[in-house]
C-alpha cells in the first residue's frame, strides 16, 4: 500500500468526509470559475465594438480613454497617482499561532475602493462611467513595503522596490487618459437638470452617517475594533460620493448623456485598462490552469471515496 493510500486509510470517519467535502468544494469551485471565465471571454469576442455617438441601447462593447467628469479630481490615495478609478489594500506581517506551531502571515488592515463617476471618450462622444460593480482589470499596479500602518503620500523614494518593513501597501489604478475596454449596460438620461449643490449633498450624508453610530461602526469599521479610523472613515466619504453621483445622475443629467453601467440581468460588466487581445489571451490563460485543478479534485475525491468504501 503505497503512502497516501496508507494515510488516507488511517484517517478517522469524520477527517475521511472533511478531506471529502474540500476536495468536492474544490473541483466543483475550480470548473465554475474556469466555466465563468471562458463564458467571459466568449462574450468579448461575440460583442461588436461600437461607437459611442451610434451606440444602441443596452448591452455594449465600448473603447476609448477614461477622462475625469468636471470638476472632478480623481487621485490614488497612497502615490497620488492621477487616474479615474483606484484600489488600495494595507497589510500587516503578523504572528499567527496554531495548535502546534506560529507563523507569520499577512494580515489586512485597511482597504478601499474608488466609486466615484468618470468619462469614457473616443473619437464620436462621451459617456459617464459608474464602476459600481464592475470587474476591473487596471494597468497600473504598485507594491511596496514600509514601517508604518499608513505610508506618506506620494510614490516612495527609491522608487517601489522596497522589500522590507512590517506593512505592505498595494495600489492598483487605471490611469487619467489611458486607453480603456468597456463592456457593460448603456442607457440615455434625458432628465431636466436641477439644481444640485454636490458637495453640500456629500456632507449630509456623512453627517446623518455619524449621527448614527450603531450603522457607522456596523457598515465601516473593517477591523472591528469599536472605533473609525482615518482609512474607514475615507471608505464611508467615498461611498456618500458615489451615492450623491447616483442621486445626480438621476436628477441632474442633461438630454443626450449616456451612462455605462452594471447590467441589470446579470450579464458581465467589465472595465480594462488592457486591450482586449491581451485581456482575452489572460483569460484564456487562467481558464486553462483552473481546468487541470478541477479535474485532480475531483480524481482525488473519487480515489479517497472508492478507498473508504463510499463507491
Amino acid at each position: 500500500m503505497s503512502a497516501a493510500a496508507q494515510a488516507a486509510a488511517e484517517l478517522s470517519p469524520d477527517e475521511a468526509l472533511l478531506f471529502a467535502l474540500l476536495g468536492l468544494a474544490m473541483c466543483l469551485g475550480c470548473a465554475w470559475l474556469w466555466w465563468r471565465k471562458l463564458g467571459r471571454v466568449r462574450l468579448m469576442a461575440g460583442t461588436p465594438t461600437s461607437k459611442i455617438r451610434s451606440a444602441a441601447q443596452g448591452y455594449v462593447e465600448l473603447k476609448g480613454n477614461g477622462h475625469w467628469l468636471p470638476e472632478d479630481r480623481i487621485l490614488a490615495p497612497l502615490t497620488q497617482t492621477r487616474c479615474v478609478w483606484w484600489e488600495y489594500r494595507i497589510e500587516e506581517l503578523r504572528q499567527q499561532h496554531g495548535h502546534s506551531s506560529s507563523r507569520t502571515a499577512w494580515s489586512t488592515i485597511a482597504s478601499a475602493r474608488s466609486q466615484e463617476l468618470f468619462a469614457l471618450q473616443d473619437a464620436t462622444g462621451e459617456v459617464v462611467v459608474d464602476p459600481c460593480g464592475a470587474k476591473i482589470y487596471p494597468n497600473r499596479r504598485h507594491c511596496w513595503r514600509g514601517p508604518s500602518p499608513r505610508p506618506p503620500r506620494g510614490l516612495p523614494q527609491g522608487g517601489l522596490g522596497q522589500t522590507s518593513g512590517r506593512y505592505r501597501y498595494t495600489e492598483r489604478c487605471l490611469t487619467l487618459g489611458s486607453d480603456l475596454y468597456a463592456l457593460g449596460w448603456l442607457r440615455s438620461e434625458t432628465a431636466e437638470a436641477q439644481d444640485f449643490d454636490r458637495r453640500a449633498e456629500v456632507a449630509e450624508w456623512l453627517r446623518a452617517l455619524k449621527a448614527d453610530q450603531r450603522r457607522l461602526l456596523r457598515e465601516y469599521d473593517a477591523n472591528r475594533d469599536g472605533h473609525i479610523d482615518a482609512e474607514e472613515w475615507e471608505a464611508a466619504r467615498q461611498q456618500a460620493i458615489a451615492e450623491v453621483d447616483r442621486v445626480l445622475l438621476e436628477r441632474s443629467l442633461a438630454p443626450g448623456v449616456h451612462v455605462l453601467e452594471r447590467p441589470p440581468d446579470g450579464r458581465d460588466y467589465v472595465l480594462s485598462g488592457r486591450r482586449e487581445s491581451e485581456l482575452r489571451r489572460s483569460l484564456q490563460w487562467r481558464a486553462a490552469a483552473l481546468l487541470p485543478l478541477a479535474l485532480a479534485a475531483g480524481v482525488g475525491t473519487l480515489w479517497l471515496a472508492r478507498l473508504r468504501g463510499w463507491l
